[in-house]
């Protein structure tokens, strides 16, 4: 047992995080303490996306960056499976750098482009 002094020491330098793991122990959630994903995400994005997931784009998953809907710095988005989608590089620029949003979930994302009308978004 430790002295809640020793604690406060001991966390202030620390990296707290939650860790989930897959049923063969992979990380898939790591809460907010790593911006990119880990191998066992990776794998599990291009599972269930297949492809860029912007709206008619079928770009292979290969080809795609696996972008965080709720912004990782901006908005404190965690990188986990329910906050990330796979985009091609072309529309990761367009996200970052165009004027076009991604919001939603990755089950139903929404795109908006900059004049603020939507486009429909690809399943997977």
């Amino acid at each position: 047992m430790i002295t809640p002094t020793a604690a406060q020491r001991l966390a202030c330098d620390a990296n707290v995080c939650r860790l989930l793991t897959g049923p063969a122990g992979e990380i898939l959630d790591m809460g907010r303490s790593r911006r990119t994903v880990t191998p066992a995400q990776w794998k599990a994005l291009r599972l269930r996306d297949r492809h860029c997931r912007f709206g008619g784009c079928r770009r292979p998953w290969a080809w795609c960056d696996a972008h965080h809907i709720q912004h990782w710095t901006r908005d404190n988005g965690p990188t986990n499976p329910n906050n990330l989608i796979l985009v091609c590089r072309h529309h990761h620029t367009l996200i970052h750098d165009g004027g076009w949003t991604l919001t939603g979930t990755p089950e139903n994302p929404i795109i908006t482009r900059p004049d603020g009308s939507r486009l429909a978004h690809a399943p997977p």
